[in-house]
């Protein structure tokens, strides 16, 4: 004969997890069930008056231009010379690892912001992002450090390869903050673009001058020699031979005309490009006037409502479900309760009794 103790207990047996058992459980907590969601909810509103966070948005498509130094590279190639025909600068992906490089965020860190901290305009504070944090390390190299590492927590890019367009978001306490500091990025990765560009076009510069001057050299030569040819051989009308050295000398001459006319194209193009100082970004969104609250607080609301009503319900059921085992398996919680009891004894928090 078979006892109730080895007869398996099934899930059905000890719980009913029923819309009508959930209903019966939620009735008898109510309490419960309103507390939790609405101190959750008021630790949420008190947290988003108290804490503000906005975030500023702005987009732009970095200038991908071809240097000029790559309409050469095929002629550069044939006198044995490796310029690359693509710079790894001219990428989405090296604009976007660009912003998060800490040589960019740090000259965005010591820089002086001057905002305002209300609607009004009344109230204002001023000073860099390590006074702003309230930043301070042992050494200032530490403190520039853990501040860019801050910055880095409230910066946050997207790019898109197919469109090139780059999205940059950054937050912060104040929106006035936020936006300052998404300009500043972009004037700092508008500098650097500058700066990168004449250094490569000086860099084309000098390389097309000297090519540029081999070429106009070698097609006096070529000239030369036709000169020299036609001046020895008046009459070539009735010699094939003649007719065909004239036909390779000419050749000789269009080749070397094509290779100093590309150069001397390539030479301007590179010296235009060496004092030009135009802006290299298109700006699709300006950060002026786009910063709103990180999190809107409709979401924030039904969010932590939605969670604590579940987490609520997951505790009831759990607590009913163990209550249930408790009953059913007496014997086990026994042995529970003695192995905690013996637990406490050797730690030592046994409570000791009231002094009287």
């Amino acid at each position: 004969m078979k006892t109730l103790e080895n007869q398996p207990v099934s899930v059905e047996e000890t719980v009913a997890f029923t819309s009508i058992g959930l209903l019966r459980l939620v009735l008898e907590h109510i309490r419960v069930m309103l507390a939790l969601p609405l101190a959750t909810v008021t630790a949420a509103l008190l947290w988003w008056v108290f804490f503000p966070s906005y975030t500023s948005t702005s987009t732009f498509v970095p200038q991908l231009r071809t240097s000029a130094i790559s309409s050469i590279a095929g002629l550069a190639a044939q006198f044995g010379v490796d310029i690359g025909g693509s710079t790894p600068t001219s990428t989405v992906d090296f604009y976007g690892d660009l912003i998060g490089s800490r040589e960019l965020l740090s000259r965005v860190v010591l820089t002086t912001y001057h905002f305002t901290t209300d609607d009004d305009g009344k109230d204002t504070l001023s000073g860099t992002l390590i006074d702003i944090y309230a930043i301070e390390e042992d050494t200032p190299e530490a403190t520039l450090l853990r501040t860019i590492e801050e910055l880095e927590d409230h910066l946050r890019v997207s790019r898109d390869i197919k469109t090139s367009i780059i999205t940059v978001y950054v937050s912060a306490r104040w929106h006035k903050l936020a936006e300052q500091i998404d300009e500043r990025i972009l004037e700092e990765l508008n500098t650097f673009n500058l700066q990168q560009r004449q250094s490569q076009a000086s860099s084309e510069r000098r390389f097309t001058e000297e090519r540029a001057g081999a070429a106009r050299k070698e097609l006096e030569l070529a000239e030369d020699s036709m000169k020299k040819f036609l001046v020895q051989n008046r009459r070539i009308q009735d010699s094939p031979q003649l007719l065909f050295e004239q036909a390779r000398l000419q050749r000789q001459i269009d080749l070397r005309q094509q290779v100093y006319t590309t150069l001397a194209q390539a030479l301007e193009q590179a010296r235009i490009e060496e004092v030009r100082n135009t802006p290299v970004l298109t700006i699709i969104d300006h950060p002026k006037g786009s910063s709103k609250r990180t999190v809107p607080l409709v979401l924030l609301v039904s969010v932590v409502l939605a969670a604590s009503l579940a987490l609520a319900a997951i505790g009831l059921l759990a607590r009913e479900y163990l209550s249930d085992q408790w009953q059913k398996h007496p014997d086990e919680v026994a042995k529970v309760t003695a192995m905690l009891t013996s637990a406490r004894d050797r730690l030592g928090l046994r409570r000791r009794p009231a002094a009287h």
